[in-house]
C-alpha cells in the first residue's frame, strides 16, 4: 500500500525542562458509635490533590499527569464484635485525564475518565462453637451495578466502557 495508504501514529515520552509539584491535603474521620449499639461506627476521609508545574517546558510536563484524580473520597459504616461483622463502603474518584493528546490522530484529543463510585458490602460470621472455629463470609462488590467509562475528546464519544456488574462471594475461612 506505500505510506500514504498506512499511516501510523507514533507516540514518545520525552524528558521536560520543568518541575512537577504535587501537593494536595486529605481529611479522616473515624467515629465508634458503641453508645448507640455496641460495635457500630463509620470513617470517612476525603483527599484533594492540586498539580502545578514550573520551568521552561511547565506546560508540557502538567499535560502528561494522567490517571491522577483531583479528588476522591469513601465512607464506611460498620458493626463488628467477636463473632459477627458487617461493612457497607461507597467510593468515589473524580475523573481524570488518561492520555495526551493527538489521540486517534486528532491534535487536541485526549482520553478522559468519568467520574465513578461504587458501592460494596461485606459481612462475616464466625461458628464459635466449632472447634476451628471457621468464618462464614458473605461480599458483595459493585452493589448498584456501576460501570467504569472513559471518554474520547468529547463526553459524548464514548472510547470504551467496562461493566464489570456485581460480583458476590460467599465462602468459608478457617483453620485446622
Amino acid at each position: 500500500g506505500g505510506p500514504n495508504v498506512a499511516t501510523v501514529n507514533v507516540q514518545q515520552q520525552v524528558n521536560a525542562d520543568a518541575e512537577l509539584e504535587i501537593r494536595g491535603w486529605e481529611a479522616i474521620w473515624v467515629q465508634p458509635l458503641s453508645i448507640v449499639l455496641d460495635g457500630l461506627g463509620f470513617m470517612a476521609n476525603y483527599s484533594k490533590i492540586d498539580i502545578s508545574t514550573i520551568g521552561k517546558d511547565a506546560k508540557a510536563l502538567e499535560s502528561n499527569v494522567y490517571g491522577l484524580a483531583p479528588s476522591l473520597w469513601n465512607a464506611t459504616v460498620y458493626w463488628e464484635n467477636e463473632v459477627a461483622a458487617a461493612r457497607l463502603s461507597y467510593n468515589w474518584q473524580e475523573g481524570s485525564a488518561s492520555s495526551g493528546s493527538n489521540q486517534q490522530g486528532i491534535p487536541f484529543a485526549q482520553l478522559y475518565g468519568e467520574d465513578r463510585g461504587q458501592l460494596d458490602l461485606s459481612t462475616s460470621y464466625t461458628l464459635v462453637n466449632v472447634r476451628s472455629k471457621p468464618q462464614i463470609f458473605f461480599n458483595v462488590t459493585n452493589l448498584t451495578g456501576e460501570e467504569r467509562r472513559s471518554f474520547f475528546a468529547f463526553d459524548n464519544a464514548v472510547n470504551d466502557m467496562y461493566d464489570p456488574g456485581t460480583t458476590y462471594t460467599l465462602g468459608v475461612r478457617g483453620t485446622f
